[in-house]
């Protein structure tokens, strides 16, 4: 089942807007949020805010199974505005009648009796940010979802979606739209890093050696004397080159000569 709203519908000439469109002209622009009266629409939870041409006719606002909020007159236009969760499912409406989306949320939007290969544009505010746009096929309907932009702060928005009518005409539909959970994560991918080090192993040795001295002598005396001292060979690897280094030490030791 579904309830009418108590829209509020507001009429501006466009080409006073943001947004214009000229009578008889193909040069229409949806590049920036229609405006109302020179500011940006905020509309009520429970009053959406249709933007259009002073000649257009009157409009009904409703929402189904308090889920889908609906726009339409009395020819074939038409938008439904809803929120789709990370399931695909619906969301409801919450008891001010404003739309819940969450980060993870898309907002869907679904036209009809729109002008055949123009485009659909939609805006989130109060800062304006683009949702992104949609080409309308040659029937004149399109249906598109909408991710919310990085870093919205939870909270009260307006969205607002934008075509062109079948009679060149611009339509904007805005509604109010609560964000919970805090803001939109900003996701920011941080590329890995592999550190790959070849490391030679490097012998270093050091060795003492000690000759011995030959002393001659009419007596008996001991000639030779011997000392040997082995230093154990130390292995060290580091991820540079070491040279070898050898150190040899040479002791001489002289006996005087003893005459009998």
């Amino acid at each position: 089942m579904g309830r009418v709203l108590s829209a509020l519908v507001a009429t501006v000439v466009l080409a006073t807007a943001a947004c214009t469109a000229e009578s008889n002209s193909d040069s229409i622009t949806l590049d920036e949020p229609v405006l109302s009266n020179g500011t940006l629409p905020r509309p009520a939870p429970d009053e959406p805010l249709v933007i259009q041409a002073e000649d257009q006719g009157p409009l009904q606002i409703g929402v189904i199974n308090n889920k889908v909020v609906t726009v339409s007159d009395d020819s074939t236009f038409r938008f439904a505005v809803s929120v789709v969760d990370e399931s695909g499912r619906l969301t409801e409406v919450n008891t001010d009648g404003a739309l819940v989306v969450e980060p993870e949320h898309r907002i869907s939007v679904v036209g009809n009796g729109l002008r055949p290969n123009s485009r659909a544009v939609a805006w989130i505010f109060s800062t304006p940010r683009r949702l992104g746009e949609v080409q309308v096929a040659d029937d004149g309907s399109f249906n598109e979802q909408f991710a919310l932009p990085a870093g919205l702060p939870a909270g009260r928005h307006t969205t607002q979606v934008n075509a062109i009518d079948a009679d060149g005409d611009v339509r904007s539909f805005n509604l109010a739209l609560m964000v919970q959970s805090g803001a939109v994560a900003l996701t920011t991918t941080v590329p890995s890093t592999t550190t790959s080090t070849t490391v030679r192993p490097v012998a270093t040795t050091r060795r003492t050696s000690t000759t011995s001295s030959t002393t001659t002598t009419s007596s008996s005396v001991p000639t030779a004397t011997t000392t040997s001292t082995t230093v154990p060979t130390t292995t060290t690897t580091t991820s540079t080159t070491v040279p070898s280094t050898t150190t040899t030490t040479t002791t001489t030791t002289t006996v005087p000569t003893t005459t009998t």
